[in-house]
């Protein structure tokens, strides 16, 4: 239904791709194997619960509320159907004694600079323009790759006047079964359509590539193959990706592409933006999450250096606390 468009979400729009192979993969995995064999009528809210806590005990507390998510749309559809009387996820709650989410691999500046320029020296070896740009994009914007690849030259995504990125859509990772192309689909939430503005030196490195690529025009896409059609997000990006990491001896764990992300929201978190425009900038809906994920990657620094800081500011407004400091200085030792 989700894939006829027969199912949609409480909104009326459609899933996702994405969404669709995910909860697809939830209840294959790890719902059926458990509660599969009971007739749907006979479903309760106590085999739910124990499923739920179950998950979260063997698997992680993420495991379970995504398993939960898939069946609530599920046996939502049973109830509007007269499947069920009464829908048995309702009441079902989620332990949080742990986030489940699992710890993100932070890369450090001189890691991040690193893989950059391993990346354009595999282009210059190659004779192209690809992982160079791509992989400084990827640091200066905080974008899915997904949202990458789809991105075209002009107002309607790299807008090299305007120094912006403008998200609007997203590659999806699978080939279309019909034209097996990728197709272009909506950004992974509606918090995911953004602009995002470009540092100057990334407005640059984006000029040049364009220049190299043989100026293609607006609307065009930004990294396209010879005929410019999308490129699979698991072949050349990739595996440009790979090799600029090896030839840069990053450390283990290898990072993952998508490990360009949280180094960019933790280097927004240092450079001082507030958590609220990290979330807003990189199409995050929960302020939650940025603090849970990469607070406390960026915490430490700030931290260290809060006393020199609140010194700095009352030193800016005067606060007269500097000259009351003073006066208690020149205070007899006997008073």
């Amino acid at each position: 239904g989700m894939k006829g468009g027969t199912i949609r979400t409480r909104a009326g729009a459609l899933y996702k791709p994405s969404v669709v192979r995910k909860y697809e993969a939830a209840l294959r995995l790890d719902v059926l194997p458990v509660i599969g064999a009971i007739p749907v009528p006979s479903l309760t809210r106590g085999d739910v619960q124990r499923l739920v806590d179950e998950l979260a005990a063997e698997r992680s507390v993420e495991h379970a509320r995504k398993a939960l998510v898939a069946l609530r749309v599920s046996l939502r559809t049973a109830v509007r159907d007269e499947l069920l009387a009464v829908d048995p996820c309702v009441g079902v709650v989620v332990l949080t004694r742990d986030t489940g989410e699992r710890e993100v691999r932070v890369l450090t500046p001189a890691e991040c600079k690193a893989i950059v320029a391993a990346a354009y020296a595999d282009d210059v070896r190659l004779r192209r323009s690809l992982g160079g740009p791509l992989t400084g994009l990827l640091f200066g914007a905080g974008l899915r790759l997904g949202e990458a690849l789809a991105l075209p030259w002009g107002a309607d995504g790299v807008d090299l006047r305007a120094g912006a990125v403008r998200v609007r859509r997203s590659l999806d990772r699978k080939r279309d079964q019909e034209t097996g192309e990728f197709p272009f689909v909506a950004p992974k939430t509606r918090s995911s359509v953004r602009d995002v503005p470009l540092p100057p030196t990334d407005v640059a490195r984006l000029r040049h590539h364009r220049m190299a690529c043989g100026r293609p025009a607006d609307g065009e896409l930004l990294f396209a193959d010879e005929f410019g059609e999308p490129l699979p997000p698991m072949g050349a990006p990739t595996h440009a990706w790979r090799r600029a990491v090896k030839a840069a001896k990053v450390a283990d764990p290898r990072p993952r592409i998508h490990d360009a992300r949280h180094a960019w929201a933790v280097a927004m978190l240092r450079a001082g933006v507030r958590p609220e425009a990290v979330a807003k900038l990189g199409g995050w809906s929960d302020v939650g999450m940025v603090y849970r994920l990469y607070g406390r990657h960026a915490l430490p620094d700030e931290l260290a250096g809060a006393g020199a800081a609140l010194d700095a500011y009352r030193a800016e407004i005067g606060t007269g606390i500097d000259t009351g400091a003073r006066a208690a200085q020149e205070l007899p030792a006997n008073s």
